[in-house]
């Protein structure tokens, strides 16, 4: 069975492309994946295939809102322009993203559903929310790049510093919500690894982690750097950002003007 095709949001690189690459067709497949100019993709026979010929569906694995979601619309609109088709989101929440992506992965294999997705395509595999993992489907194109991981707190937080948070967290109830099988959770796992104590709460995507902190529901989120972006202001959130692209700690800082 060919895979299916994956557009992730990635850490690795920046491109937007449409073009099938990176995975290979199992023997039995005898049509190669279309690529982006109407010719077919990595055969070197040159033959045309007629694609796309009805409306896309990129399936985003959250809810609305948040930094999957961004820039998935940010994505399709572009692609709608570009290929002269309706590229359509559709948000399949649940499972910390599971859902969505074994929506896709099932799909029937014609070019016209899309998994837009990221890193918690890995995590999802590793905690047994599915069965399949990025090698589970072709990977058409790297389309963003992640900015970095920061945990936020409410700007009514008493804490000034995540060291201050990590140290309240050795004492206190510190609720720290995250997204169960998904990315923000392991980051949370990794915090409590590192010397924290906070209680992993799963409270869904990052639309729906950034409204329980604005509603003090939860102590502190674990969040890529996107969505607290959109909704910052120093009398509404307070960050510190954790990680780096490359994955290297990094100390706590005031976020960008």
């Amino acid at each position: 069975m060919k895979k299916r095709v994956l557009s992730g949001l990635l850490v690795a690189a920046m491109a937007l492309s449409i073009t099938a690459c990176g995975g290979k067709p199992a023997a039995s497949s005898s049509t190669p994946a279309p690529s982006a100019a109407g010719s077919t993709a990595g055969s070197g026979s040159g033959a045309s295939v007629d694609w796309p010929t009805k409306d896309i569906t990129v399936v985003v694995p959250f809810n609305p809102g948040g930094d999957t979601d961004i820039n998935a619309r940010l994505y399709t609109e572009a692609l709608s322009e570009k290929l002269g088709v309706n590229v359509i989101c559709q948000n399949v929440n649940g499972n910390g993203g599971a859902t969505g992506a074994t929506q896709a992965y099932k799909a029937k294999n014609d070019g016209n559903t899309v998994l837009f997705y990221h890193t918690a395509l890995v995590t999802n595999y590793v905690c047994d929310a599915t069965d399949f993992g990025v090698d589970g489907f072709e990977i058409a194109c790297i389309a963003g790049k992640n900015a970095g991981n920061v945990v936020c707190v409410n700007a009514s937080s008493p804490y000034e510093s995540l060291n201050d948070l990590i140290e309240a967290s050795k004492t206190e109830n510190i609720t720290c919500a995250a997204n169960a099988g998904a990315t923000t959770y392991w980051m949370g796992a990794l915090l409590n690894e590192a010397g924290a104590n906070f209680n992993l709460v799963d409270m869904g995507g990052a639309a729906e982690r950034v409204t329980a902190l604005l509603g003090n529901q939860c102590t502190a989120i674990p969040n890529p750097v996107a969505p607290p972006s959109s909704t910052w202001n120093p009398a509404i959130l307070r960050r510190w950002h954790c990680w780096s692209p490359s994955g290297t700690p990094l100390t706590a800082i005031s976020p960008p003007p």
